[in-house]
């Protein structure tokens, strides 16, 4: 079975410098800097004192985990989180941006199954969102249809401006799906101790699929 592993993140104080990761050493840091907590010890360790009140706990390897390293990381992110790699626009779009005909921003959750942090199920949903998506649309003609996803982004700001270049680069439309009350995620879990992408016991209501 895979360690699972998980780091502190708080999304106010990474606003202005990004120093929004909890290190060990260092106190609040950048993303590359922040320390990894097993299962028992997270559960443990009290919040730093200096924590505000929607830091919180995000499971390594998760979606909102990789889209804060897009966001975030001065490494890069392509060699260090492959599934991530994968969904790069130009991977998706090069030598097929006639199957697409528009842009669509949508917000996403990931769902850990209780018991097995390690088994999730990621949706779309734009009342409660985790991270923010960016898809390609696919040209209903019969044969076509749907999205496929492009690109993840912890900020909705940065999935708006990853949409813009596309838009500039290839001509199509953006469908902004987020609402206003949205685009910024909510705080959850942090009065018990969890936080952004902790798994069971917290449980979240049913979603709408991801298409």
């Amino acid at each position: 079975m895979q360690d699972t592993r998980f780091i502190l993140f708080s999304p106010s104080e990474a606003t202005n410098t990004g120093a929004g990761f909890w290190s060990s050493e260092d106190g609040w840091s950048q993303f590359d800097s922040a320390s990894e907590f097993d299962e028992v010890v997270r559960h443990r360790i009290p919040f730093p004192k200096s924590a505000r009140r929607d830091a919180g706990w995000v499971l390594v390897g998760s979606i909102l985990h990789m889209a804060l390293a897009r966001d975030f990381s001065k490494l890069d992110a392509a060699s260090k989180f492959d599934q991530l790699a994968d969904r790069y626009a130009d991977k998706v779009i090069a030598g097929r941006s006639h199957l697409f005909d528009a842009l669509e921003i949508q917000g996403v959750r990931e769902d850990h199954q209780p018991g097995n942090p390690w088994g999730s199920c990621i949706e779309v949903n734009n009342e409660d969102p985790q991270v923010y998506s960016v898809y390609a649309h696919q040209i209903h003609n019969g044969e076509f249809g749907g999205v496929e996803c492009i690109g993840d982004f912890a900020q909705h700001a940065a999935a708006v401006t990853f949409a813009a270049e596309l838009r500039a680069a290839y001509g199509w439309p953006v469908h902004d799906y987020v609402p206003e009350n949205s685009r910024t995620p909510r705080k959850e879990c942090w009065l018990a101790g969890g936080g952004f992408g902790c798994p069971a016991p917290f449980t979240h209501a049913a979603l709408a699929a991801r298409i």
